[in-house]
């Protein structure tokens, strides 16, 4: 017999997994860029504002609207990356892998895809 608190985290857990699979989520877009070598500029509520193949990133972040919040990319985010999102004012970067990052601005965050 399943008890009741099994059956509440089992109801919450399927509930977790319906919200990140929506889209328009963060999952949803992590989901979507991986293994496809695509780069999203997202807005604050996660609308797609730009996109495009994840190795012209550099000219993607000199043209971010000003309402870009976020970038999802499929690919390894280095220094330079950093760099040029921060100076667009974007909060987060979310990626396969960082490696290089010797100067993370405080205010923006670093989001390991897995």
């Amino acid at each position: 017999m399943i008890d009741s608190g099994t059956r509440e985290r089992a109801r919450r857990h399927r509930e977790e997994v319906r919200i990140q699979k929506q889209p328009g989520s963060m999952e949803w877009h992590m989901a979507e860029v991986k293994e496809k070598h695509t780069a999203r500029i997202l807005s604050e509520k996660r609308d797609i504002l730009k996109e495009s193949d994840a190795d012209l990133v550099d000219d993607l972040l000199m043209h971010i609207p000003p309402d870009g919040h976020g970038l999802i990319i499929d690919r390894m985010v280095d220094q330079k990356i950093v760099d040029y999102a921060f100076s667009a004012d974007l909060e987060y970067i979310a990626a396969p892998d960082f490696s290089g990052i010797v100067k993370k601005p405080v205010s923006m965050k670093l989001i390991k895809i897995s």
